[in-house]
């Protein structure tokens, strides 16, 4: 049935008989034809035939080109309504004719190839300003702006296109939004669009489709690692960076166990990659749990939950005197409990190296001795022990974290979380955390740099502690609490580093999809009100977490994080 349907409607088009065609697709359905694939496979193939016609020199007229392009957008238009699930968009267009021109027939042209195509046009009208094609651009996130002139003047003119590659220009988007023209004028003179400083022209509405989606492929080639190092710089792409600390959920996209997830580097190098397709967000995160770097220094007991993730069983510092016998391993790379998180790195590496930032999580010293003897005993030693005996800890676990950075560093990871809850006047009082932690968090990060380190609280809140570690260590990264006013975190930190607008993701387990939209939205054009150096993050992400939340929250974050 489906080929007949497909001859049936080509036919009905190519004879521009607009009736023919909207009864054969009717009929289709009513035998049982979907609306996806009436789209998929009988109106967007078609179209593709138009375009090769074209470019193989086949006689077309104008009205074959309009009514292709009509047909399939009210095609396509009724059956995306029929749709079990909305399609993805491909991409954002806006569109108009240039300052003095009221031509719109070549513009009707394209606007119905494109949204047969899954792209979303504005059709912004004729006459259009210059500045109104940038505005309304930047405002819906398009990845092109598409201008018609059919007059000389319009074509060459200071208010039209040229206009256009200026404003863009003076507000840095040339990277991020193509400008695109087309109409009689471009015909005649074929390097007209250079002299108007266009990225590229169409030699009519139908060949635009291919003009206008190499464009969009093309600014939508920006990498994960682009968007941070452009969000470092106080630059937003296409949209801010979306971290997710989506770790755990990897054993669920797997089907195995939590046991059986961690236990091999691969299982988590596959579901982070399946996980990275699947949701579209900016990270990747190496082999990592609680109790990992207690597995270096010998911990052998670690308890697994089926839904939730790892953590340490039996401390390996039960007494002080335990302290002294602790041993620091002399190289962590080579360590055999290092073996599959290197693993991991290297798959990682080789996957998306260079393209998606590579996480990966460290204890600082002035946290680590909790995952290694308990909180409470850590407490105890930190606040009324032997501050000698404290000491003695807290240069082991430094001497374990110079070795352990080092090590991630020389596998891949080129986003290094600093975690030091302890490193939170949540935790500790001021005067210790200038006294105690500001040394230990210098004496960790020195033999290595500050490149790639992330500033890291867990769910304690930072905005009191921030001005302290920019001004004393220099960390150009800070990832703020749940807890913590991302308005007032971006106003202390200025423009002296890069911000995460972190949501509190327990909350994600019970929220509605809208709930979630719009605690996102509150917390991303918070920070971005203050200032562009950020990016949007996740602390623990539950296990139990719905994908439809999970989605909604990276979908929000892209909507709400744009220029």
């Amino acid at each position: 049935m489906l080929d007949e349907v497909i001859r049936s409607y080509n036919e009905a088009v190519m004879d521009t008989d607009r009736v023919r065609a909207l009864q054969v697709v009717a009929d289709a359905v009513e035998q049982g034809l979907t609306p996806e694939d009436i789209v998929f496979k009988v109106v967007i193939p078609g179209m593709d035939l138009m375009v090769k016609a074209l470019s193989e020199g086949f006689d077309t007229n104008l009205a074959q080109h309009f009514m292709t392009s009509q047909i399939a957008a009210d095609v396509t238009e009724k059956m995306l309504l029929l749709f079990k699930a909305p399609p993805e968009i491909t991409g954002r267009v806006v569109i108009g004719t240039a300052a003095g021109d009221l031509h719109t027939l070549g513009k009707r042209i394209v606007i119905g190839c494109l949204k047969a195509q899954m792209i979303e046009v504005t059709d912004l009208g004729v006459n259009v300003p210059a500045e109104h094609f940038v505005d309304e651009a930047v405002a819906r996130g398009a990845q092109v702006i598409g201008v018609s002139a059919m007059m000389v003047h319009t074509a060459r003119g200071e208010n039209g296109a040229l206009k256009v590659r200026k404003i863009l220009k003076e507000r840095g988007l040339e990277r991020k939004i193509k400008l695109v023209v087309g109409g009689a004028p471009f015909r005649y003179d074929a390097d007209l669009y250079k002299l108007v400083q266009a990225d590229a022209w169409a030699e009519n509405g139908v060949s635009a489709l291919k003009v206008i989606m190499d464009c969009i492929a093309e600014v939508k080639a920006i990498t994960s690692m682009d968007r941070l190092l452009a969000a470092a710089d106080g630059e937003i792409l296409d949209h801010i960076p979306v971290f997710c600390n989506l770790l755990d959920q990897g054993a669920r996209e797997l089907g195995l166990s939590i046991e059986e997830y961690f236990s091999k580097g691969e299982h988590v190098a596959q579901a982070q990659l399946k996980m990275l397709e699947k949701f579209g967000h900016d990270n990747v995160w190496s082999l990592f749990y609680v109790g990992r770097e207690a597995e270096l220094f010998g911990c052998k007991k670690i308890r697994y939950a089926t839904d939730g993730p790892p953590n340490v069983e039996d401390y390996i510092i039960q007494s002080y005197e335990d302290i002294a016998n602790l041993q620091v391993p002399d190289d962590i790379s080579t360590h055999p409990a290092f073996a599959e998180t290197a693993k991991c790195l290297e798959i990682l590496k080789r996957e998306v190296g260079g393209k998606v930032p590579i996480c990966a999580y460290l204890t600082a010293s002035m946290s680590l001795p909790a995952i290694l003897m308990s909180m409470e005993k850590w407490m105890e030693l930190l606040m009324i022990g032997d501050p000698a005996v404290r000491d003695m800890l807290l240069e082991k676990c430094s001497d374990f974290f110079r070795k352990e950075i080092e090590a991630y560093r020389r596998a891949g990871a080129n986003v290094l979380v600093y975690a030091d809850p302890y490193g939170s006047t949540d935790i500790i009082p001021m005067k210790l955390f200038k006294e105690l932690s500001l040394k230990w968090i210098k004496r960790d990060l020195e033999p290595g740099g500050l490149d790639g380190v992330v500033y890291y609280v867990g769910g304690a809140r930072l905005n009191s502690v921030v001005d302290e570690v920019i001004r004393e260590v220099g960390i150009t990264t800070y990832y703020p609490g749940p807890l913590d006013n991302i308005t007032d975190s971006m106003r202390l930190i200025g423009d002296r580093a890069l911000c995460a607008s972190v949501i509190n993701d327990i909350k994600l387990l019970d929220w509605t999809p809208d709930e979630v939209r719009s605690e996102v939205k509150r917390i991303v054009q918070g920070g971005l009100a203050e200032g562009k150096k950020l990016f949007f993050g996740t602390v623990v992400m539950p296990y139990g977490i719905p994908e439809e939340n999970i989605k909604a929250m990276i979908a929000a974050a892209k909507e709400y994080g744009r220029m």
